[in-house]
């Protein structure tokens, strides 16, 4: 739809470019002649009523001078002939031009007037809008001519420049810039014609060149004519579409081992990846002991790595493998062989996968044409461990199944860590049968994943589909036919347009979604968009996919509350954020993030107690400086979607406290020793000195932490300390204070 489109416009506009040239050629001309007051002598002739009665009585002679046609007249602006008197009359001209034109009287004197003599518009004063009319009326058999004219101006650029080579694009815009061209100017030249502009540029336009009535208008066909091919020349661009496709792959450490040890250098111990980024060989050994480096591991093995089929990479259903002997004596490998087919080949469009080990670690590269050595292959492998042996898993690509069936060989090489490649090449080789895609397409993938969550309050959602083959796919609320779904996907139509799984996208934007509920849709597909209709297939059977609406997240409850003070006796103090959470896609299981309120957005950092896992409570620990401080939680269920969000903020206060409890009052309080402190606190007491441990002293009795109270002995000096909750106290030899009770009679 877009191409299609895109050429109307492109019509349109050389259409457009085409008319406003003529028609500015046109439109200048006028302004021209109508500035300059330029008329022809082939269309008036000025006389004087009596001098043309004294003519025709043989009177002419006395007081008459007869004027040639190029003596200036009187007046520029006049209506008339000149006579004695100097009156003025214009009549139109039956005889021919210059005869007997221009008869002034000897005693008036001369004005400069142009040569031709009168205004453009005095040559048009008898033309009425019914006399054009009439005037184009009898030019049909000229409208007719250059109308065919055009047609065959289009149609034999269409079908003949073809057959000369061009592009059926380029043919079709120069015959579209062409016709256009000539029926526009022929056009313009009839018109002029049928109003009575028949010399200058209206004469070049209105020309028949010589040909007759039936081609008047062909001499402004020849000049839109030019003008189109220039349109053309000017405005065309041919267009093409290349498929290229990028791959990246993991970047990988130099081969060997020879800077291995660099890692053991320096002030920090070596790591297992700083150890294994500076060589495909190096390892870490002695780990967790004080002998822990980094070595050239097998740093004398120069042997490349051995590659055997692998059959765990094949559907052994459909496929297996057979020795092969190749044309080459230093390659070696295996035919992949249908067990369903007769001839052993594999069906026209068929997908399958192959694969193979390799007994070390190994760099895998393969290609479809044989290469001398192992750095010119370009596709990469990418391999894991399984067992003791590295498996590596190749996919055939779509581009195989064109229908033309044949035969195809496959190469790998691998280099070890070491750097040490294969010479020969192991090939896996096939057959695949001839023929058009008997089977309906495959949808591999869908994202979001089928069963998907979504949050609340969304009505629609993005969606891609990925099939195994060029498709057009389509939608529905209904489990219905595939003609009868009435939502279109935007698909990829060539069979170069795979992405690098080798799958094909669709996509889409599904619509009419709700909460807390399963919303169901239909896909189908079709096919090889650009195939023969007769050789396209579609599903038998809908794809039923399904997201699952959802209801709120709740953020129930964060610490520390708002207005909070947070105390301690340490330079940063530490602060526990909390957060309890409910509701939701998944019983209030969530993600949550902080960050300071005044931040942006990309300040959020996750919960760690989130880190794992989803959690209804949620932790996170923070060690500030003493401060005011305002913070911001958000949890969201669906982390991968953004999923459903609730947000909360607080604020809070840390204040830190270095100095020890102060006793503010000591008196006796019914016969019992009373102290207030500053703080709450927890106080004892010795009886000796200050240098006992506050482990070791006698307890204050305390209800409020605040007020303490011990027996009033006057016997008994009281050596006090006091410690807060943060276990600010005295020095080990000092005291809060020292007390001794007294009697005062």
């Amino acid at each position: 739809m877009d191409k299609k489109n895109k050429k109307i416009g492109e019509k349109t506009i050389s259409l457009f470019e085409i008319s406003i040239l003529i028609v500015s050629v046109i439109t200048f001309s006028y302004f021209v002649g109508n500035e300059l007051g330029f008329a022809s002598a082939a269309d008036i002739i000025v006389v004087d009523p009596e001098w043309a009665a004294d003519k025709a009585a043989g009177n002419v002679g006395a007081g008459w001078v007869d004027v040639p046609p190029s003596a200036p007249l009187p007046t520029p602006a006049f209506s008339g002939g000149i006579g004695p008197e100097g009156s003025l009359g214009v009549v139109p001209s039956t005889s021919t031009p210059g005869s007997d034109l221009g008869i002034i009287p000897q005693s008036v004197s001369p004005t400069v007037v142009p040569t031709e003599g009168v205004p453009a518009a005095a040559t048009r004063a008898g033309m009425t809008g019914k006399k054009f009319v009439e005037n184009i009326a009898s030019n049909w058999g000229a409208i007719a001519t250059d109308f065919t004219i055009a047609q065959a101006l289009y149609w034999g650029t269409h079908f003949l420049l073809p057959l000369l080579g061009a592009s059926q694009k380029m043919s079709d815009s120069l015959a579209l810039s062409l016709s256009l061209g000539y029926g526009i100017g022929a056009g313009v030249g009839i018109i002029a014609n049928a109003a009575g502009w028949t010399s200058g540029l209206g004469g070049i336009f209105s020309s028949s060149l010589g040909l007759g009535p039936l081609f008047i208008g062909a001499g402004g066909g020849l000049i839109g004519l030019g003008i189109g091919a220039l349109v053309f020349l000017i405005t065309y661009r041919d267009e093409r579409m290349d498929a290229i496709q990028f791959t990246c792959y993991p970047w990988q450490p130099q081969n060997g081992g020879t800077d291995c040890e660099q890692c053991n250098k320096g002030l920090l111990p070596c790591t297992k990846y700083r150890c294994e980024s500076l060589g495909r060989s190096c390892a870490l050994t002695n780990i967790g002991t004080t002998e822990q480096a980094c070595a050239w591991k097998d740093k004398n093995d120069v042997s490349p790595p051995i590659i055997s089929a692998w059959d765990g990479a094949l559907d052994k259903t459909q496929y297996t493998y057979n020795p092969y002997t190749t044309t080459s004596t230093i390659d070696k490998g295996v035919i992949v062989k249908n067990i369903k087919t007769t001839d052993g080949c594999v069906n026209p469009s068929a997908r399958f996968t192959y694969g193979f080990t390799t007994d070390k670690p190994s760099i895998c590269k393969y290609s479809i044409e044989r290469k001398n050595s192992f750095k010119e292959m370009t596709n990469a492998i990418e391999g894991k461990l399984i067992g003791d042996n590295y498996t590596y898993t190749i996919t055939s690509t779509p581009e195989e199944a064109t229908g033309k069936g044949g035969s195809y060989e496959v190469f790998v090489r691998c280099e070890s860590a070491n750097g040490n490649s294969n010479v020969g090449a192991f090939v896996f080789k096939y057959c695949r049968q001839a023929g058009i895609d008997p089977t309906a397409p495959t949808i591999a993938l869908t994202e979001p994943l089928n069963g998907w969550f979504i949050e609340t309050g969304k009505t629609s959602q993005d969606v891609n589909v990925y099939t195994d083959k060029p498709s057009d796919c389509k939608w529905s609320h209904n489990n219905e036919e595939y003609d009868s779904m009435p939502n279109t996907m935007t698909c990829s139509q060539s069979i170069t347009e795979m992405n690098a799984n080798t799958f094909y996208k669709c996509s889409t934007t599904l619509d009419g979604l709700k909460d807390n509920v399963v919303n169901s849709f239909y896909f189908n597909c079709k096919s090889y968009p650009l195939n023969n209709e007769s050789d396209r297939h579609k599903m038998t059977t809908n794809v039923l996919y399904t997201l699952v609406g959802t209801k709120p997240l709740v953020l129930d409850s964060i610490t520390p509350a708002i207005g909070s003070v947070i105390k301690d006796a340490t330079q940063s103090v530490k602060v526990t954020l909390t957060a309890k959470t409910s509701a939701g896609y998944n019983k209030g299981n969530s993600y949550c993030d902080a960050k300071p309120t005044s931040a942006s957005d990309n300040s959020y950092a996750l919960f760690l107690s989130d880190a794992d896992s989803p959690q209804y409570q949620h932790s996170q620990d923070l060690w500030l400086d003493a401060g005011s401080y305002d913070y911001t939680i958000k949890c969201c269920d669906i982390k991968e979607l953004t999923g459903n969000c609730d947000v909360k903020t607080t604020q809070f206060s840390i204040e830190t406290d270095f100095e020890p409890p102060i006793v503010i009052r000591i008196y006796n309080e019914n016969k019992q020793l009373k102290i207030v402190t500053n703080e709450k606190s927890e106080c004892v007491y010795g009886t000796n000195d200050c240098n006992y441990d506050f482990k070791d002293g006698l307890k204050l009795l305390t209800t409020n932490n605040i007020e303490h109270f011990a027996d009033w002995n006057t016997n008994s000096n009281f050596y006090i300390k006091c410690k807060d909750q943060f276990g600010n106290m005295p020095a080990p030899d000092q005291c809060s204070i020292t007390a001794r009770p007294f009697s005062s009679y």
